[in-house]
């Protein structure tokens, strides 16, 4: 009964004159409801909405939890700027199950004192979606088993929360967007930009991340990436990091591509602990910027290198990329494994920067001799694990 009242709603609106609220382009629906101007009602009339629905919210602002069932829209209408607060540190502002067709479009989600927004399994999109000021932005996970499609991420910004996006065994693709200052409201877990953990498969095409601490962790065997036309900029910590990550030549766990540019982080542009399978094509390291860190001998040392292999990291190609202006190094491999090659591209260092440092290292490096740096001072190694919290699932 609720599903024809609702749309019967619309359309007395438009009989009488009133405005019609209006759908955004490009969102399709088996049938409309109006969300109501109160958390109480949205979260009655959500309940009651079946996959393929929509439910339509304008301005205002709603708080608490609300939970998004599968198949269903949460659309802001055309034109309208709701607002989504969360008020309870142990459940997110909106919940989104993951089935196929769900979707959350539009709105603003801020200050939640938990999580922003969590995706619960695949087959979701969020559209148009900004994430601000809240303690963990957005959390995807998998619940359950067999999460085989894809979670897409369309334009979402993430602004000034804790922890920008944390991801679990899920399938994701990211278009645009960005995420931004994740740290800034410094709690002990707080800077990490993106995070992805425990089998997540990423691909991010066009997005920013910059300013937050650390611009993109991974870790874990299954954990994948491909970042394409990227920009990693000015992030406090590392730019790019990967630790015990497995792939291979032909199946990296990493890919860099396209005119991907990572520049003006600080330590490090690009580092690796223990992983394989890591590919940088075309890609610009520069402008690494050299901050003190504690090294593996305990002293502290002045650390800024455009690329870092480390522990045994493996199987990566470096090839047509552009590595210039890095504080201290452009390329080091410290304990490196096999199979790495460095080639084309181009390799620039100004004064008191080295180009390509190989040491502690048995393994043949694939380098041309005239981009290597020889006969200086061993170079202090910071390569720590990152430490993550533990999200979802």
């Amino acid at each position: 009964m609720r599903r024809g009242l609702t749309l019967s709603l619309v359309l007395v609106l438009a009989a009488c004159g009133e405005p019609a609220p209006e759908l955004p382009s490009g969102v399709s629906c088996a049938e409309v409801h109006l969300g109501g101007q109160d958390s109480a009602t949205l979260a009655q009339v959500l309940a009651g909405a079946q996959p393929g629905d929509c439910v339509l919210v304008g301005d205002g602002t709603f708080t608490g939890s609300l939970t998004v069932p599968k198949g269903v829209k949460l659309v802001a209408e055309a034109g309208a700027a709701p607002v989504f607060e969360g008020d309870s540190p142990d459940a997110p502002a909106i919940r989104v199950l993951g089935g196929a067709g769900s979707m959350v479009y539009g709105v603003l989600v801020a200050s939640a004192v938990g999580v922003g927004v969590q995706v619960e399994g695949d087959g979701v999109e969020l559209r148009e979606v900004t994430i601000k000021g809240s303690h963990r932005g957005l959390i995807l996970y998998c619940a359950g088993t067999g999460c085989l499609g894809q979670v897409l991420l369309h334009n979402l910004d993430l602004i000034k929360n804790d922890i920008g996006m944390w991801a679990s065994h899920l399938t994701i693709k990211m278009e645009g967007g960005q995420v931004h200052q994740s740290g800034v409201l410094g709690s002990l877990t707080s800077g990490l930009g993106v995070t992805l953990v425990n089998g997540a498969r990423l691909e991010m095409v066009g997005t920013h991340v910059t300013e937050n601490q650390y611009g993109l962790v991974m870790d874990g065997a299954n954990t994948s990436a491909k970042l394409t036309d990227v920009q990693v900029m000015s992030n406090t910590e590392r730019g790019v990091w990967l630790q015990h990550l497995r792939g291979t030549a032909a199946a990296p766990s990493v890919q860099i591509d396209g005119s991907t540019l990572i520049q003006g982080n600080a330590h490090t542009g690009v580092g690796a602990v223990d992983s394989t399978g890591i590919v940088i094509r075309g890609a610009t390291i520069s402008g690494t910027l050299a901050r003190p860190a504690m090294t593996s001998l305990g002293t502290t040392a002045d650390v800024g290198d455009g690329i870092g292999l480390f522990s045994n990291t493996a199987d990566v190609t470096v090839e047509d990329a552009r590595l210039e202006g890095n504080e201290r190094c452009q390329v080091l491999v410290d304990q490196g494994g096999e199979n790495i090659q460095i080639v084309r591209g181009t390799i620039k260092a100004a004064a008191g920067q080295a180009m390509v440092v190989v040491q502690n290292t048995t393994a043949s490096v694939g380098v041309n001799p005239a981009a290597k740096s020889t006969g200086a001072a061993e170079m202090p190694v910071s390569a720590p694990d990152v430490t993550l919290p533990t999200l979802g699932q």
